[in-house]
């Protein structure tokens, strides 16, 4: 029986429909109130999916396609014990009928253990390595693993960290022509996008689409990762090779990037405060759940960018914005 049957889209490069798409767009309400001059909209990316929810499967769509079609036996990727796409990859994986490799770095007692369970529920195999080892050579120990595990027989593909290559960075060069579909359909225009920034796949997506198809909007990422990295180098390398995959090159211009890095509070994977208590109160408020690490921090980075750029436009009189935050799911933040 051929697995790739029922999930292919017939466009280049081809990929699987694994995710529950197009994911709604909505106004936050209560959000827009505390401003004078912004109207702030949220894209659903939380509701692609359970098991596989959130931004990753949008990229696992692509990078399982690969999988299947070139025969391999599994895959390896890696994250911290709390990763969101390693839980979506171990359940994508079980969903084809593939084996999953998980290289996690050590859990940190202050972090929640759900995407660790959910990981393990999925059947994924986890080797788990200090956070200095994850830091310096987990791409070394993956390919380490996947040499081991051919000489038994498995042909084990290399997924890197958050699915951030260049073919997974696609599925947010579609999510950017959904929106651009339902800022046609709605009669709205979104002068900013923003967006959580980690392993960097989501965003390039974004600002691919943003530089091949000419719409001039900010794209603002939020850094829940690190603030002292600068994503920049990355970003560039990642929109390169993407463009690549199109008949025509659009590199040729810079690219617009806006991105802020001093959101992350304590460190990757570790909850900021602050974050946590206003996400909190926009839950009791618009009936959306976000979690305590990646999407509060990102949601929270955004609101407080938004509420300088109101100001901005009162100072100068020029007219107001609309906003689009993209929630990228997660597992949910609760008391």
């Amino acid at each position: 029986m051929n697995i790739l049957k029922g999930y292919v889209q017939m466009d280049y490069p081809k990929k699987l429909m694994l995710a529950n798409i197009p994911t709604k767009l909505e106004k936050m309400n209560w959000v827009s109130s505390l401003f004078k001059h912004i109207d702030v909209y949220i894209k659903r990316d939380d509701q692609t999916g359970f098991e596989c929810s959130g931004n990753k499967v949008r990229k696992l769509e692509y990078l399982m396609y690969e999988v299947l079609n070139q025969n391999y036996d599994g895959v390896i990727t890696c994250g911290s014990a709390q990763s969101n796409h390693v839980r979506a990859t171990a359940a994508c994986a079980a969903k084809l009928g593939l084996k999953c490799i998980a290289v996690l770095r050590e859990l940190d007692q202050a972090e929640p253990v759900c995407n660790l369970a959910m990981t393990k529920a999925f059947g994924a195999t986890c080797v788990n390595i200090d956070a200095e080892e994850y830091k310096l050579h987990r791409t070394e120990i993956m390919n380490d693993i996947k040499i081991e595990r051919a000489l038994n027989g498995d042909k084990i593909y290399v997924i890197p960290e958050g699915g951030s290559s260049a073919l997974g960075a696609l599925g947010y060069f579609d999510a950017f022509k959904e929106i651009l579909e339902q800022e046609k359909a709605m009669n709205i225009n979104f002068d900013m996008l923003s967006v959580a920034v980690g392993s960097c796949g989501t965003y390039s997506g974004l600002v691919l689409g943003n530089h091949r198809l000419k719409t001039q909007k900010s794209i603002l990422g939020i850094n829940i990762y690190n603030p002292q990295h600068d994503f920049t180098p990355e970003i560039q390398k990642l929109v390169f090779k993407s463009d690549t995959y199109f008949d025509q090159a659009s590199t040729d211009r810079p690219l617009s990037l806006n991105l802020k890095n001093n959101y992350v509070g304590e460190a990757y994977g570790i909850e900021n405060k602050n974050a946590t208590e206003f996400t909190k109160e926009v839950t009791q408020n618009e009936g959306i759940l976000f979690d305590r690490v990646y999407t509060s921090k990102a949601f929270y980075g955004f609101i407080e960018e938004l509420k300088k750029k109101d100001q901005e436009i009162e100072a100068s009189g020029t007219k107001g914005i609309n906003a689009l935050f993209i929630h990228t799911g997660g597992t949910f933040l609760l008391p």
